[in-house]
């Protein structure tokens, strides 16, 4: 599945951030974030408005021969789940149909209490959040974000002490 306002397939198994070039991403560790009181809402704020709509776009589940074997995610607890649709996909090497779920209509602000829970032990999955100009993936271990040079660059600049430089 292509996100239209980024150069990302998201089935390509690799993370958005290993399909842009340097100047059009940066990696946050959670370490990191969780080390510093207030960062992950200065980053937070500085990428989208407080309740803004947002899109998503994850892994649900996985379809094999065998039968259907749907994701535990908890979503439903964090996001008031109003618009959402699936695709399948057949991915070789697990021998199965993975299904993707978009969802759109998003507040900000959950999405914000997601990234919160994550970062005190929640289940991770494989998941996006996005709008027009930045696309978050966050994970256990990494919050990364994609956008185009200029806004990456401000990032870097504004952030310059915080963020990753490993994969630079």
């Amino acid at each position: 599945m292509k996100i239209n306002q980024f150069p990302i397939d998201f089935t390509a198994g690799i993370t958005p951030f290993f399909q842009v070039k340097d100047s059009e991403r940066i990696r946050f560790s959670i370490t990191e974030l969780q080390d510093n009181p207030g960062a992950l809402k200065r980053v937070f704020n500085h990428l989208f408005i407080w309740d803004e709509s947002l899109e998503s776009i994850f892994i649900s589940g996985y379809e094999t021969k065998h039968g259907m074997r749907r994701e535990k995610l908890g979503l439903g607890d964090i996001f008031r789940i109003t618009n959402w649709k699936t695709q399948k996909k057949w991915n070789d090497d697990l021998e199965a149909y993975v299904i993707y779920t978009q969802m759109s209509r998003l507040k900000s602000s959950d999405v914000y209490k997601y990234i919160l829970k994550l970062m005190r032990g929640g289940r991770h999955l494989y998941i996006s959040f996005y709008n027009e100009e930045y696309l978050l993936y966050v994970n256990s271990d990494v919050l990364d974000i994609v956008s185009d040079e200029s806004r990456i660059t401000l990032l870097k600049n504004q952030f310059n002490e915080m963020y990753d430089r490993y994969y630079e």
